[in-house]
């Protein structure tokens, strides 16, 4: 009976070993895929559409269909969007020195989301590519527009705030 449970014990360890190795193998080979095959193709037909330092850009993962190419692309700018108004809106808020209800990082990560809402669908089409079976979408923003509208939304969350001190102020 002690072997038995030896030779599951052991049985279980190594099938836990040999799916956890086969997990980061599959892994690998598809970041591998994605980074050196799937890049490259895109990378290569969008050369010169964009600016990197001006845009933010996107493309779709692999797909059959351009709709659900499309809409993996507006998924994929939604998150940059979101990320980008975060990050610049984080910016603002540390050099203000603002901290409290509405001057957080929760906040700040709605406001985000409304930004990402709002400007989501306003991205232009920077190309349809086909390799394959496989179609991919790619679309860009102006970073600037997402900056300007970060800034406006921050802009407008102090004046409120300082009205309101201008308020009790006034009633001291």
């Amino acid at each position: 009976m002690k072997n038995m449970k030896k030779y599951i014990g052991i049985f279980v360890l190594s099938i836990s070993i040999l799916s956890c190795s086969n997990a980061v193998l599959l892994t690998s080979d598809r970041s591998f895929h994605e980074a050196h095959l799937g890049k490259s193709v895109i990378e290569a037909n969008l050369q010169g559409r964009y600016d990197y330092d001006k845009d933010i850009a996107v493309a779709s993962k692999e797909s059959h269909s351009e709709m659900s190419a499309k809409v993996n692309a507006e998924s994929r700018m939604h998150k940059a969007i979101s990320d980008y108004a975060y990050k610049e809106l984080m910016i603002m808020l540390n050099d203000s020195n603002l901290n409290g209800p509405g001057f957080d990082k929760y906040q700040m990560e709605k406001f985000a989301n409304e930004i990402a809402d709002l400007r989501t669908r306003e991205s232009r089409e920077l190309g349809k590519f086909k390799e394959g079976e496989n179609i991919y979408v790619a679309i860009a923003i102006k970073k600037e527009i997402i900056k300007r509208d970060a800034v406006k939304i921050f802009k407008e969350r102090v004046n409120r705030v300082i009205d309101r001190l201008n308020e009790l102020k006034e009633g001291i």
